[in-house]
């Protein structure tokens, strides 16, 4: 059958399919007329023209009505602008945004003439939720949908599997057979055929993984020992190097988690649990007490029939010869499932650790927290988009079972067909997985509070960049979704956020063909609702990290100097500009440091050259926040690298105890280790050089500085050991012993 058969073919079963109203080319036209500019209010928005050729080619081989999907409503960013009042002159109101457009059909495929903003839908919709028509192994052609989002705001989940594959495969074409070439080639046509390059210049202004260049905001316990460096006070996380105060928990080179009990000089190894049989590597851990929880990537291997790889796409050599079906069968893909497991340990004889449960998800391990018993763990999880919906893998799996369509959300901006998967494991029962969530297209960033999940996107449209932000709140193993909202820009990393009696604080880095880069700092409340901002700040440069202290804020921008910007935001609706301190260089990692003190780390700059000559250390002062001072720096000479500037847990800091470390590199790989004077500013207390790092044996990742009472230790791997070091810090720092993992 040739090209010109199939279409007549599909053409021809399309005759007695009865489209929807809302496919009336007088209803799609309205609609192109009222779309709400997601930015700047009195702008038109740019309609993306391939998505409309993208969803055809779906409805025509899919036969199905589907042109609505449950996403997850946002408050648009021009709300700021202006009030309420003025914005609702200027665009549709939530509720018209809720209506237009989003008629649904009921169980017996009549379309609803209530509307889908009614009250009586959305009673309706929750009433079917669980119905038969609306199972998730549904087969029926006319998907019943939900409505977009609901008038007061609320986030509500995808209305079933159809619904979903159907998204997945209107906005990621390239990856189903379903799509044919005529749509792709619409598609591209549609964005000027850019739409890789677009999403390259998004990925850019994403900033790389979320714990790039971080900040840590926690302090140390009050006992005297070191804990995680980490971003919230209250929330724990995961880390390859730990201590208890006695014992030393130490992720080795070969797979394997090391007891230490370490007594200063005295280090003895009293168990170890090995991975290496199950074809698992372990990411990160916890210790709690008696508790240990060890996390994991492992992944499963399967071979299957049929004319895609792995990823979806088709394998257009090895069809070309053939239409044959019984052809196409002979030819195999390779599919490799990530999966993510969290293992509970009974650590109360620390050499005999026992293990009590076991969860698992699918997805690679992004990140985790844990507060009180309660761990969250973050996965990421690509989907395999097939022409069908029964041949693609779009249904992650936990604890071994499908993930509910009732647990998987959609935003607005869908750069990725990846899903962030959100479970909660109460440590206490750890078979058992409390809560589930899956958000489509948001591995981009996110940042826990101690009460909330804050889930970023981010969008890049070819002029400007945007973000959108959705809340979660999570309580003892909850995870309820609250709102969404939307602003200018894109977030350097994960402390670019910050929540504080109930206010969400953003920093962002915006972009657009009239401006260049500028600077944006935005307010919102409980809900969401933007409250107040500060825009175009430091034109032409860029956030580098950001630090906010109960009613201020600081971040740092940077071209060729270094602003220090601080800020007021005890009114949140009237946030206002205090000061700006330029200085060379600019800090990536802030840390407040004793009273009236804040320690920068990051690189020195040239201003004139631009040429990097180290790493910098600086002291401000913020005794008065309208005018900072930096008081004290401190140049490491030729440092080109720091783990600590790439992940923030890797430098070791407590200003109660006066001692901060990090690696750092010149010629060779050295940890260092400092204490501060207000007099004499920066002391180095201690310079540790890796010998024979030419070799690559070392693995820096994993180097951790850490202390218990008076005693300082310093874990690397080399090779496959791991070394562990002992300092006496009341002497100098004079080495006391050295130890190897067995």
């Amino acid at each position: 059958m040739d090209e010109k058969d199939l279409l007549n073919r599909i053409k021809k079963s399309a005759d007695s399919v009865q489209p929807p109203k809302s496919l009336n080319p007088d209803q799609i036209q309205d609609r192109l007329e009222h779309v709400t500019p997601p930015l700047d209010a009195g702008k038109k928005k740019k309609f993306p023209i391939y998505r409309i050729g993208a969803a055809a080619a779906v409805i025509l081989i899919a036969l199905v009505c589907v042109w609505t999907v449950n996403r997850i409503p946002s408050h648009p960013q021009n709300e700021m602008a202006a009030s309420k009042e003025e914005a609702g002159a200027k665009n549709m109101n939530n509720e018209d945004l809720y209506n237009s457009g989003n008629n649904s059909e009921n169980a017996s495929g009549n379309f609803d003439d209530r509307g889908a903003g009614s009250k009586e839908s959305l009673t309706e919709a929750a009433e079917l939720e669980n119905s038969p028509a609306l199972s998730d192994d549904t087969d029926n052609e006319a998907v019943i949908t939900a409505p977009q989002s609901s008038p007061d705001g609320k986030v509500v989940p995808v209305r079933n599997y159809d619904v979903l594959y159907n998204t997945l495969a209107e906005h990621f074409p390239e990856q189903a057979n379903g799509v044919t070439s005529e749509a792709k080639a619409s598609a591209s046509a549609g964005t000027g055929g850019d739409m890789e390059s677009a999403k390259e210049m998004a990925d850019g202004f994403a900033g790389g993984n979320e714990e790039s260049m971080a900040m840590d905001t926690g302090a140390a316990d009050s006992s005297d020992y070191s804990s995680t460096n980490i971003q919230e006070t209250g929330v724990d996380e995961g880390d390859v190097v730990k201590t208890d105060g006695k014992y030393l928990y130490i992720l080795g080179n070969d797979n394997k988690l090391h007891i230490i009990k370490a007594d200063g000089s005295k280090l003895e190894e009293t168990a170890s649990i090995d991975f290496k049989d199950f074809a698992e590597t372990i990411e990160e851990f916890y210790i709690s007490k008696d508790t240990l929880n060890v996390i994991t990537t492992t992944s499963t291997t399967t071979m299957q029939s049929g004319s895609t790889a792995s990823d979806g796409s088709i394998i257009e050599e090895d069809i070309a010869w053939t239409d044959s079906a019984d052809a196409k069968k002979d030819i195999y893909s390779v599919n490799r499932n990530l999966i993510t497991k969290l293992y509970t340990y009974d650590i109360s004889d620390r050499s005999a650790p026992k293990l009590t449960g076991t969860t698992t998800q699918d997805g690679y391990y992004q990140t985790s927290r844990k507060t009180g018993d309660y761990i969250y763990l973050f996965s990421e999880y690509t989907p395999v988009i097939k022409e069908t919906r029964q041949d693609s893998t779009i249904i992650p799996k936990i604890n071994g079972k499908d993930l509910p369509s009732s647990d998987i959300y959609i935003p607005e901006f869908l750069n990725s067909s990846t899903y962030l998967i959100v479970t909660a494991i109460d440590t206490k029962s750890p078979d058992k997985i409390l809560t589930k969530k899956a958000i489509v297209s948001a591995t981009y960033l996110y940042y826990v509070s101690t009460e909330n999940i804050y889930i970023c996107t981010n969008d890049w449209n070819g002029s400007t960049n945007t973000t959108q932000i959705m809340k979660f709140k999570y309580e003892k193993g909850s995870i309820t979704p609250v709102s969404a909202a939307q602003a200018k820009g894109s977030l350097n990393n994960s402390f670019s956020l910050n929540e504080h009696n109930g206010y969400l604080r953003i920093v962002t880095t915006s972009y657009s063909e009239n401006t260049g880069n500028v600077n944006n700092l935005y307010i919102f409340d409980e809900s969401l609702n933007p409250c107040g901002k500060l825009e175009n700040l430091a034109p032409g440069e860029t956030i580098q990290s950001a630090r906010f202290m109960g009613d201020t804020g600081y971040f740092v921008t940077f071209r060729q100097m270094d602003p220090l910007f601080s800020v007021d935001l005890s009114d949140p609706e009237n946030p206002k500009l205090l000061g700006e301190l330029k200085i060379t260089g600019f800090s990536s990692y802030l840390h407040f440091y004793g009273k009236d003190k804040l320690l920068g780390i990051g690189y020195e700059v040239d201003p004139d050259s631009g040429t990097y000559k180290g790493m910098k250390l600086s002291m401000f002062d913020l005794s008065d926040p309208s005018n900072v001072k930096e008081v004290h720096k401190y140049i490491i000479q030729d440092a080109n690298e720091s783990q600590g500037l790439v992940n923030y847990k890797a430098i070791m800091i407590n200003p109660d105890k006066n001692l901060f470390g990090f690696h750092c590199r010149t010629d060779i790989d050295n940890y260092m280790v400092f204490s501060y004077d207000p007099e004499k500013g920066f002391q180095n207390q201690l310079v540790y050089s890796f010998k024979g790092t030419e070799d690559y044996s070392l693995s820096i990742n994993n180097i951790r500085g850490l202390y218990i009472n008076d005693t300082f230790y310093l874990s690397y791997g080399k090779d496959t050991q791991n070394n562990i070091l002992s300092f006496d810090m009341k002497n100098s720092f004079s080495q006391l012993g050295s130890f190897q993992t067995k």
